[in-house]
């Protein structure tokens, strides 16, 4: 079992802006994404739930707030509403781009610092650290077996 690590430099997302610049399934941009409306709610208990809205299905991605600590970024698209928020610490619950991608920005608008398990922090690096991973993992999904002119809808 690992425990959390402190990584004070940005999670390695950078290659997301091949989001925008339309190399992967999530290119087909924020305007559909923007059909989910951003919200904050206040749960029972200090729980507060944001829901940020995703260009791909389910549209959507919840993030929660509980006492200080920020579970989840979203995917790091759009505007989200970290400067209002009361972030101490950020914890990424696991490595997939809808939960860690906007952790850099929350870092640095909040201040807070980042938390991420080591071996799920070393997946996250070499799944979407480098700028060729949309070409890496249709080529994964073609060796498995997933039919190529599905790869990239």
């Amino acid at each position: 079992m690992y425990g959390f690590r402190d990584h004070l430099k940005p999670i390695p997302l950078t290659g997301l802006r091949a989001l925008l610049q339309g190399s992967s399934r999530y290119s087909i941009g924020m305007a559909d994404a923007r059909m989910i409306e951003q919200t904050f709610v206040q749960l029972e208990d200090g729980i507060q739930r944001l829901t940020l809205p995703l260009p791909t299905g389910p549209k959507h991605v919840h993030c929660y707030l509980v006492d200080g600590t920020l579970f989840d970024t979203g995917l790091g698209l759009g505007d989200a509403p970290w400067g209002r928020l009361q972030v101490q610490r950020i914890a990424i619950t696991h490595f997939h781009p809808d939960h860690v991608g906007g952790a850099s920005v929350a870092g640095a608008v909040t201040g807070a610092a980042v938390y991420q398990g080591g071996l799920d922090y070393a997946q996250c690096e070499r799944v979407w650290g480098s700028r060729d991973w949309p070409e890496r993992m249709a080529s994964w999904f073609r060796t498995h077996g997933v039919p190529g002119s599905t790869i990239g809808r």
